[in-house]
């Protein structure tokens, strides 16, 4: 597998086959054969990667990546909270007429509360 770089962007992923098959073929305006390619993936965590000729490096800004962060953030707590709705009915019944969260409920709910802090 071969990434292809594009303005120091990766521009697709690419099998060697199918680089060897396409070498003398025009693809987006370019010969196969005359693209920048690396066997170095980019790196899953990069928002924004970029090519600096030997590595993948971040190409967002703190902004950038601060608001992603954000995102993941809100993400998660939606996700917290549609886990924990299930089970909210129990809260809700035994504050308003007393009657005790059966203990695997109490259990459950810790673990979602736990797996999303």
């Amino acid at each position: 597998m071969k990434v292809r770089i594009v303005n120091n962007e990766p521009s697709g992923i690419y099998t060697d086959d199918f680089l060897i098959k396409n070498s003398n073929k025009i693809i987006n305006g370019q010969l196969v054969s005359d693209w920048q390619l690396t066997e170095i993936l980019p790196n899953e965590n990069l928002l924004k990667p970029i090519w600096n000729g030997s590595e993948w490096i971040e190409g967002a800004t703190p902004e950038e990546i601060a608001e992603q962060e954000l995102e993941k953030q809100k993400l998660l707590k939606q996700q917290q909270y549609e886990e924990l709705l299930e089970t909210d009915w129990y809260v809700i019944r035994f504050i308003e007429r007393g009657i005790p969260i059966p203990e695997e409920i109490t259990q459950q709910r810790q673990e979602i509360i736990n797996r999303y802090s």
